[in-house]
């Protein structure tokens, strides 16, 4: 079975860079933009897709542990990483 996970219409379309990726102690995952996303523009996707859309980000997820998020300020900044509260 296939692992779902959030993120937006804008970026499975290509219009907008991951710029926070959560993965809470569940487990379960959001990959999202910039601003806080309206809930008209959330879509449930395949981490799957994310992995083939955004191959960096795959790599960065394998060393992400649960309970932790990564985000950026923008697509050229270095990755942070701190404990999701």
């Amino acid at each position: 079975m296939e692992k779902a996970c959030l993120t937006t219409t804008e970026i499975i379309n290509g219009r907008e860079p991951i710029y926070s990726i959560l993965r809470d102690v569940e487990d379960e995952w959001q990959f999202f933009g910039k601003d806080e996303p309206n809930d008209d523009k959330i879509m449930v996707v395949s981490i799957d897709k994310i992995w083939k859309l955004f191959p960096d980000i795959k790599l960065l997820c394998d060393g992400l542990e649960k309970g932790f998020c990564a985000y950026r300020n923008d697509v050229n900044s270095k990755w942070l990483i701190e404990k999701y509260e």
